[in-house]
């Protein structure tokens, strides 16, 4: 099936995917400052970011519910999503106003929200009602769901007591890098919810993306984590590295990734912001 590769109402790539989204042929690229991934490769890059804007396989509760309901069930049409204005258009009838979540997503209305967050009080969807969520296009490995409180978009999650020890830990260490997280209560059951930064006017963007595009094999990996933040003009790039590490280490984690961190930019002028919270 020959798709449009969208940023808002502009082309990016014509492309050929299979029916799950997966990329088979990058047909013609019109917009390179666009693409979502910056590398010599047109086609790996388009794949990888294709490959994560579906549910991880490593995703603990998935595996149950493609059973249950059907793979088919866990694939996005339009692969919208909150965290950037990126969409896949399959007709040039469909327009970015009508296809965003932006400001009218809502998760009470998502039956993929409500299939994940209390299986047991939820009956099987129709596959139709379920193709343009948010939800199947979240690629982490934590149980992690789209919900809105009060026009605020974020991410709740069930793992409460390890969300609390890392905020705490950052709040007692003067960290200012890790978003802010808040205990809400949904039908009897507990979760975190981590607010986001992102909206129609402010994406979110992969930072292994742009350190691709400037990573040269004859540096070291910190070389080239500073060559690309002054070349893009990162605000406050050391400060944010310096604050990760330290973070890190407090939480004895060792397998952070470059795609983990996600940069700020303005959607409209492609303007980096900066750092987003971790």
């Amino acid at each position: 099936m020959v798709k449009t590769l969208m940023h808002k109402n502009d082309p990016v790539a014509k492309v050929e995917v299979n029916a799950s989204n997966i990329l088979e042929k990058v047909i013609e690229v019109y917009n390179r400052d666009l693409l979502p991934e910056k590398t010599e490769n047109d086609f790996q890059a388009l794949q990888k970011w294709f490959m994560l804007r579906r549910l991880s396989l490593k995703r603990g509760d998935i595996d149950a519910y493609r059973v249950f309901y059907g793979s088919k069930m866990f694939i996005s049409d339009n692969l919208r999503s909150l965290s950037d204005c990126y969409w896949v258009r399959k007709s040039k009838s469909e327009d970015w106003d009508e296809i965003k979540a932006f400001g009218q997503w809502r998760h009470i209305n998502d039956p993929v929200f409500l299939m994940m967050y209390d299986p047991s009080d939820f009956e099987r969807p129709d596959e139709d009602d379920i193709i343009d969520s948010p939800n199947l296009t979240l690629s982490c490995v934590e149980k992690n769901l789209w919900f809105c409180e009060e026009n605020v978009f974020g991410i709740i999650n069930a793992n409460i007591k390890k969300e609390y020890d890392k905020y705490k830990i950052a709040k007692d260490n003067n960290i200012s890098i890790l978003a802010e997280r808040k205990p809400i209560i949904l039908n009897h059951h507990l979760f975190m919810f981590i607010p986001q930064s992102t909206s129609e006017q402010i994406e979110a963007i992969p930072f292994d993306s742009l350190y691709n595009s400037t990573a040269d094999a004859n540096f070291s990996k910190e070389a080239n984590l500073q060559k690309c933040c002054e070349q893009y003009k990162i605000p406050e790039w050391k400060k944010f590295f310096n604050e990760l590490i330290t973070f890190d280490e407090l939480c004895n984690k060792t397998d952070r990734e470059l795609y983990d961190i996600k940069v700020l930019r303005d959607s409209d002028t492609l303007e980096i912001i900066g750092f987003d919270k971790i």
